[in-house]
């Protein structure tokens, strides 16, 4: 009896961990943050609002973007076990096998493709062309060849926030490209400002950067000129009557800070700012959404 017990207790324990290294192949919060934008795609765009077709959008989002990331882990395992950031994942820590992941990540893209059938082929369109750009054009093709790697992986996560517009409105159109557009300046800088502060990493694991090749000015003006778009398509967005002009005020409020955080960090070579900077970029974007709803 005794000897049940304890091979129960293993397998309740190694289920457990099964069960939370598949929910880490869809890493969360980055996950979360795409589903968002899906949301506010919905509810900025015109149309005929339905709670059910908005629940489709959304559940479509959650289990394509957890499918194509858990797909992203299977193909970058090596480049993990490079990072020290990234070594402890399930595949490199050799907890799971790749083919699980593999596996795992293609049955929920599956499922999010088909259920996105049901809200229009126009959002349907959207979810595939950001697998595709994930995982064809940048994970595969380009984040080990070129710098430009991470403007492809922008054109990938701009697609919830389009699919969000898409599903309601039906069509493409100057808001909901607008939205894209915005999504895509913020993913590289998003992404630049990790790669500086985890420097170490990505040399180590061969990937390059812009940040690696240009000088410290280069890449501030660079992210300064994206910050600036990103509240000139903010402001467009109030013109047009999809935001309250709470939105470019919010977003302009933000662009401030984060253009000091960066000037400190990338011109002074103050690198406790860096941290900041990183921090500040994620709440940028979610506050920036947030403004937008406010109408």
């Amino acid at each position: 009896m005794s000897q049940s017990c304890q091979e129960i207790r293993f397998q309740g324990v190694s289920d457990l961990v099964l069960a939370r290294d598949l929910i880490s192949l869809c890493k969360i919060p980055q996950t979360t943050m795409l589903v968002f934008t899906a949301l506010v795609g919905y509810l900025a765009a015109p149309g005929r609002f339905l709670p059910s077709s908005l629940a489709l959008v959304l559940v479509s989002e959650l289990l394509a973007v957890s499918g194509t990331t858990s797909i992203n882990m299977y193909h970058d395992r090596h480049v993990d076990s490079l990072m020290s950031r990234t070594r402890s994942r399930p595949i490199p820590s050799g907890r799971m096998q790749p083919a699980w992941a593999f596996a795992f990540g293609y049955v929920l893209l599956g499922l999010g493709i088909v259920l996105s059938i049901f809200v229009n082929w126009i959002f349907a369109l959207t979810i595939f062309l950001g697998y595709f750009f994930d995982i064809w054009v940048y994970t595969l093709f380009l984040k080990r060849r070129s710098v430009t790697n991470i403007l492809f992986g922008g054109l990938a996560g701009g697609m919830p926030i389009l699919g969000g517009w898409v599903a309601r409105e039906g069509a493409f159109a100057g808001g909901g490209l607008l939205l894209f557009s915005m999504i895509m300046l913020w993913i590289p800088l998003h992404t630049w400002v990790i790669s500086l502060v985890n420097y170490r990493d990505y040399l180590e694991a061969g990937i390059p950067m812009v940040p690696f090749k240009a000088g410290r000015r280069t890449v501030f003006l660079t992210l300064f000129f994206a910050l600036a778009a990103f509240e000139l398509a903010s402001f467009e967005l109030a013109l047009m009557g999809v935001a309250s002009f709470l939105m470019p005020a919010v977003a302009g409020g933000m662009f401030a800070g984060l253009t000091y955080a960066l000037y400190e960090a990338l011109i002074l070579d103050k690198k406790q700012y860096l941290r900041f900077a990183r921090t500040f970029a994620s709440i940028f974007l979610g506050v920036s959404l947030i403004a937008l709803l406010v109408r």
